[in-house]
């Protein structure tokens, strides 16, 4: 895990972190993190907890992506610093940017009040070891889709992983789909492999469909259940989607 010394931290934030646990900017870097600090203080310096915000701002976390993050979910700057800290410091670890951490902000802000030990960690784990993708390919996934560090690994992504497998896919294939299609380890696959199912797609098709064409597994049929057969619309037509 990332951690800076005391110095290190006063240099680039002003003062020493109480938590202990902190993040360093390259020395390399140092001035342009100092200028980033300095620029977003003022429309920051009322908001939560100014551990939490020099948690984001000394790894190079774009002033204004925190600003926007913020809006998005206003607790995030209570979010307790030692959590912050810990998500962080796995995100770094993974070799994500200050642009990057950004990017997560801004698409699951709520990745950073996340246990380590019981979600994040796990996740990576499970990227890393059930999946084999490469130190590059977990970087590029969790920045596109940072939603996966807070799905339960035994009770989401192994099941998840299985339904794919009993699609057909095959199992060299997985890194590569998910990589490409990573919402396909979201729960919405099933409502959609159902109503393609049930439209005529043959279930040795369903691999093939899944990694040529860009479905979104998040969205609803209306007037459709997965669980119910006769509950499609009429015609086998969807009446309407609505994208979560």
């Amino acid at each position: 895990m990332h951690s800076f010394s005391a110095q290190q931290r006063t240099a680039c934030c002003g003062r020493a972190s109480t938590s202990g646990r902190g993040l360093a900017p390259r020395p390399s870097h140092c001035s342009r993190v100092l200028r980033t600090v300095c620029a977003a203080a003022p429309a920051l310096e009322h908001l939560g907890s100014p551990a939490t915000r020099r948690a984001f701002l000394s790894v190079g976390v774009n002033g204004d992506d925190l600003i926007r993050a913020t809006r998005m979910e206003p607790k995030l700057l209570t979010y307790a610093p030692e959590r912050v800290h810990a998500i962080v410091g796995l995100l770094l670890d993974l070799g994500l940017t200050g642009s990057d951490l950004g990017r997560v902000l801004l698409r699951y802000p709520q990745a950073f009040q996340l246990p380590l030990e019981t979600h994040a960690q796990p996740v990576v784990d499970f990227l890393r070891e059930d999946m084999r993708l490469e130190p590059a390919d977990v970087r590029a996934l969790v920045t596109r889709f940072p939603f996966i560090l807070g799905m339960n690994v035994k009770g989401q992504l192994r099941p998840q992983l299985a339904y794919l497998s009993s699609l057909g896919v095959p199992a060299e294939s997985m890194p590569e789909l998910v990589l490409s299609r990573p919402l396909v380890l979201g729960p919405g696959i099933e409502t959609v492999i159902t109503f393609l199912r049930r439209n005529g797609v043959a279930r040795n098709q369903m691999h093939r469909l899944l990694r040529s064409y860009p479905l979104d597994y998040r969205v609803h049929f209306k007037n459709f259940s997965a669980a119910a057969p006769g509950s499609s619309s009429s015609g086998g037509r969807t009446r309407g989607l609505d994208s979560l």
